[in-house]
């Protein structure tokens, strides 16, 4: 199950030299458990600024950032990777995959020294069957499709059963077809496992799918708009 996300006010600033650039300014949001979410803006807006501090790859300047009834804004650095492991996947543009491991092996590396009480193994090949790779375990990334490899990121986002898949530009490097596939299988995992999804892009068609469709300029929310039904 998803945990809500409340953020209160809260604002990055980044300083170079003597100079001060203000990304992201007084944002206040209430994130329901198990919604799924597209943070939309052009490029330099703040939005990946915004995904990486839900996800606690960041810390904001000022402002809270709560994750259920944990301010996770003033956490130490242990606990943040706690969290991280714990309440968090992450699926990138660029795929992340380690070359040099096969499929399974990619998946399971976020579970290296860790201990969890569930079977690892059977876990992996369980998503990689969901996603599709089931016959593909023993490969390399490079014998893989760009489509293909996200795929393998998406299970490897769920091996410990995430609160929240947040997902910056997920279809990014993948022609249409198989950006609306590998939508539609991110969507399907969101109402499965009733885990809360964010997905950041520049594509408000793509947004248009998501429950809710949170737009950002120059770093402030302009609009926050929730899909309607027919």
């Amino acid at each position: 199950m998803s945990i809500p996300i409340t953020l209160d006010r809260l604002s990055k600033t980044f300083q170079t030299g003597g100079t001060k650039n203000q990304v992201l300014k007084d944002i206040t949001l209430k994130l329901r458990s198990g919604e799924s979410i597209a943070i939309v803006g052009t490029s330099g807006s703040g939005k990946s600024t915004l995904l990486s501090i839900i996800g606690t790859l960041d810390r904001p300047t000022s402002g809270s950032f709560f994750l259920g009834e944990r301010d996770v804004s003033r956490m130490k650095t242990g606990e943040l990777s706690e969290v991280r492991f714990n309440d968090i996947g992450f699926i990138f543009q660029q795929y992340h995959l380690v070359a040099s491991l096969t499929v399974l092996e990619n998946v399971l590396s976020p579970l290296l020294m860790r201990k969890v009480d569930f079977n690892k193994k059977e876990r992996a090949v369980s998503l990689l069957e969901r996603v599709g790779l089931k016959d593909h375990l023993h490969k390399l990334p490079s014998q893989l499709s760009g489509g293909q490899q996200q795929r393998v990121a998406i299970a490897r986002a769920l091996i410990n059963h995430p609160a929240w898949i947040l997902a910056d530009e997920p279809t990014g490097n993948l022609d249409t077809g198989t950006g609306e596939t590998i939508l539609s299988l991110l969507l399907e995992l969101n109402e499965e496992a009733g885990c809360g999804l964010i997905i950041v892009t520049h594509d408000m068609q793509l947004a248009k799918k998501m429950d809710r469709q949170i737009q950002i300029q120059d770093g402030e929310i302009i609009s926050d708009e929730r899909r309607t039904t027919v």
